[in-house]
């Protein structure tokens, strides 16, 4: 997978969440990433399921911070974002 900065393409995204402390998880079948809120980025390519890759992220990322979702009306799904 080619990264720009460690972020995903677009299209090889199947998972996107974000979280309070504005963290984004991405995942699909070629990796994960997470973007911290000083778009830092952390990631790893791996072959697996969106799921599985989504998981493995999500630890990484629980070992450093909190995470709890941001359920907020304007919270970014996929790659639609509200302005």
């Amino acid at each position: 997978m080619k990264r720009f900065f460690g972020m995903m393409p677009s299209d090889c995204i199947e998972i996107s969440k974000t979280y309070k402390n504005n963290i984004i998880i991405d995942a699909g079948k070629e990796g994960w990433t997470i973007i911290y809120a000083d778009n830092s980025t952390q990631y790893k390519d791996i072959e697996a399921t969106a799921e599985e890759n989504f998981k493995m992220a999500y630890e990484v990322a629980s070992q450093h911070f909190n995470l709890e979702e941001d359920n907020s009306d304007c919270v970014c799904e996929e790659i639609m974002c509200c302005e």
